[in-house]
């Protein structure tokens, strides 16, 4: 099944939403801002740590989406920013 047109190929480092409209800023600032990400369980952030680096030697197994991958990474974005 082909995906929508709303989640372009996931790009590690890179905004999923086009940052040169207002509409797609704002919804690159909701991502960020999730606060869903505040009761994220241990587990589930060393799943997202795990599909990040499948994802970097390019291992992802099968069935993780482009829709999915910016929300696994989205865990793990806040705590990057705290280890720079």
């Amino acid at each position: 099944m082909a995906e929508p047109a709303d989640y372009p190929p996931f790009q590690l480092g890179k905004p999923r939403f086009e940052q040169t409209s207002f509409y797609g800023r704002f919804r690159h600032f909701l991502d960020i801002i999730d606060p869903r990400t505040l009761f994220v369980t241990e587990s589930r952030l060393k799943e997202a740590v795990q599909l990040l680096e499948d994802y970097k030697h390019g291992t992802l197994p099968p069935g993780v989406t482009n829709k999915e991958m910016p929300a696994w990474f989205g865990l793990l974005q806040p705590l990057l920013q705290l280890w720079q």
